[in-house]
Formats: structure tokens, C-alpha cells, sequence
């Protein structure tokens, strides 16, 4: 199976924009993302800060590689082991019972409940991620193409804020008064 290049380029630019935001995120306040980590409870304290780098470095090189044609491939599998993990880290979680804890999705200190329609977008992601290590259809690509793949990853990146946002109003989350 191949996807047609239009396709290719959205999932990839997609993927590749979420995953340099979330790292720039975590660059920008090291310490609550460290702490953040840790907050899952899923190794030992003092593993959070190597992991911590671990995970920002391979946010970043996944994102570099989502972007170069000849690389696409390993940048993919890079997302969707990483939106898998992070799937996995709040299924985890849920099933302890554990659902104040800081997600880290919008940013850190929010201390947002995770809940499971978390896990199923970081599920949806990696799926994205497999669908982008396809290889793409040989074909020319036209002007009306770029357009299309970035008002695409546009309408894409805004929607997910969007979404997002709205998930995490009291109200929808199911933590305001009623």
C-alpha cells in the first residue's frame, strides 16, 4: 500500500509540528517536566531527569526526521513509539486509579485529570505515525499540493489546540459543580 505524497507530507509535518511544540514545552520549563515525569509514578524518582532528556531528544530527532523525505520512515516509527509510550504511561495510570496527576498535554502546572479519551488520541497519533512510515506514491507534486499540506497541518495544529481546550474546561472534564 502507498499513499499518495499529499498525504504523506500532512501526517508527517502534522507529527512533526506536535512533536517539536511538546518538546519545546518541556525545553522551556525543565523542572515541571521533570516533575511531571516522575508525577506517573512509573520509575524511579531519580530516573526522571536522564529520562527526561531522553524524551526531548527523541521528540526533536523524530521531528527532524519526519521532515527529510529520505528519513520519514524512522521519524514515524520514532512518533508512534512515543505516542504509544505516552498512551501507555496514562492507561497505566488510569487503571491505578491515579487521575490527578499533571499530563504535561497543554503545558505544565495545570495539573489536568488524564482520562481516557487521552489515551485514545495518543492512540489515534501513533496510528497517524504507522500511517506516515507508508511509502508515498511517486508522483509530481504541484503548487495546489503545498497549499493543500499546509493548510492541512494548519487546520490540523488548531484543531488539536481546540480540542484540547475544550477538554479540559470543568464543565467537559466532568470537574465543575453541576
Amino acid at each position: 500500500m502507498t499513499l499518495d505524497p499529499v498525504i504523506g507530507w500532512i501526517l508527517a509535518f502534522s507529527l512533526a509540528l506536535l512533536l517539536g511544540d511538546a518538546a519545546g514545552h518541556k525545553l522551556r520549563d525543565p523542572a515541571r517536566f521533570r516533575s511531571a515525569l516522575a508525577g506517573y509514578r512509573l520509575m524511579p524518582e531519580a530516573l526522571a531527569a536522564p529520562a527526561g532528556l531522553g524524551i526531548v531528544a527523541a521528540e526533536l530527532l523524530a521531528a527532524v526526521l519526519l521532515v527529510l523525505p529520505s528519513r520519514r520512515a524512522e521519524g514515524a516509527a520514532m512518533a508512534a513509539a512515543l505516542m504509544g509510550a505516552y498512551a501507555l504511561a496514562m492507561g497505566v495510570n488510569l487503571l491505578r486509579g491515579r487521575t490527578r496527576i499533571d499530563c504535561g498535554c497543554l503545558g505544565f502546572g495545570r495539573t489536568e485529570r488524564i482520562a481516557w479519551w487521552m489515551v485514545a488520541r495518543n492512540a489515534v497519533l501513533a496510528a497517524a505515525g504507522l500511517g506516515a512510515m507508508l511509502p508515498s506514491a511517486t508522483r509530481g507534486l504541484t503548487a495546489l499540493d503545498a497549499v493543500t499540506v499546509g493548510g492541512t497541518v494548519l487546520t490540523a495544529a488548531l484543531l488539536y489546540e481546540t480540542l484540547g481546550r475544550l477538554a479540559s474546561l470543568p464543565s467537559l472534564s466532568g470537574r465543575g459543580t453541576a
